[in-house]
């Protein structure tokens, strides 16, 4: 057999898994990529990473549902990165925080404090959709049995997978809104992170080089999805509500009385699941949770 060639590239993700990876399996499939990468051409990081895909992840669901319609009118669009959003969005999550240090102990109580109803509706609605079948009963219990705060965030991770794989049969048969699934899968990885678990998250970078590479091709690919549904949706108005923006832009008085913008975090008024807006935390407000239709 050849030996490889001393420059051959490594391969490209072009073909999305079914299941959603988890942050650490997401990074190491688009690790060629990160490392294929010009470095003038990575780019500066001026957001809050974990904020930008809570609003990715919430926004997937409505742009894929345009993937046929982008597929027919925009025959030049290369799908892959629409195919992989999901993909370079979770892996740039782990980039991120693999890098990060210790948090202070308000930040932890913080992500608990929010991880730990999330995770109670999130059960609720689900041994909800088990008792009707739809979901496995066996495998709630398992998550319910948990206890601890590392339980709390190992269980979002699971409850987020689990919801996930099973979406499109149950999306139109619970309270529960789609913002709060994908929170889910950011929430539980940082609470790992603030845990102290980091060697629970599998994959590591090598140091903020990686972190800024793997948000590189996050934002290329969620780019051209904005692109794609603003040339698709630009009579109806609506693009920014189906893909909103992940930066924010400032705006300050100058000195000499202008207005000077500056970049900063994704927009706190994002759109939530059919376009309402959500609570600023990249969650809608908590539903009952118990609610199946059917």
């Amino acid at each position: 057999m050849p030996s490889p060639k001393k420059n051959e590239k490594k391969p490209v993700v072009t073909t999305a898994p079914a299941h959603r990876p988890a942050p650490a399996e997401a990074l190491l499939l688009v690790q060629g990529e990160m490392d294929q990468l010009d470095p003038d051409d990575v780019m500066t990081i001026r957001v809050d990473i974990s904020r930008a895909v809570s609003t990715a992840l919430g926004a997937w669901g409505r742009i894929r549902a345009f993937r046929p319609l982008i597929a027919t009118e925009l025959p030049g669009f290369a799908l892959a990165p629409l195919d992989n959003l999901e993909v370079y969005a979770l892996a740039a999550l782990h980039a991120h925080l693999s890098t990060m240090g210790e948090l202070g102990e308000n930040a932890v109580k913080s992500l608990i404090e929010e991880a730990v109803p999330l995770r109670e509706n999130l059960l609720v609605a689900a041994e909800a959709l088990a008792h009707r079948g739809l979901l496995d009963a066996t495998r709630l219990a398992e998550i319910r049995s948990g206890h601890g705060h590392l339980d709390t965030a190992q269980d979002l991770i699971a409850l987020g997978a689990v919801f996930d794989s099973a979406w499109p049969s149950i999306g139109q048969r619970t309270a529960i809104e789609r913002a709060e699934v994908d929170r889910a899968t950011v929430l539980g990885t940082e609470l790992l992170v603030a845990l102290g678990q980091r060697e629970q998250l599998g994959a590591t970078v090598n140091g903020k080089g990686a972190r800024a590479r793997a948000f590189t091709l996050f934002v290329r690919a969620y780019d051209a999805c904005q692109r794609a549904i603003a040339y698709l949706r630009w009579n109806e108005g609506d693009a920014d509500q189906i893909a909103p923006s992940l930066f924010k832009v400032r705006r300050r008085a100058g000195k000499s009385g202008g207005v000077i913008e500056e970049p900063g975090t994704p927009d706190p008024v994002q759109a939530g699941p059919n376009g309402a807006p959500t609570n600023g935390e990249g969650t809608t407000p908590l539903p009952p949770a118990a609610v199946v239709v059917g």
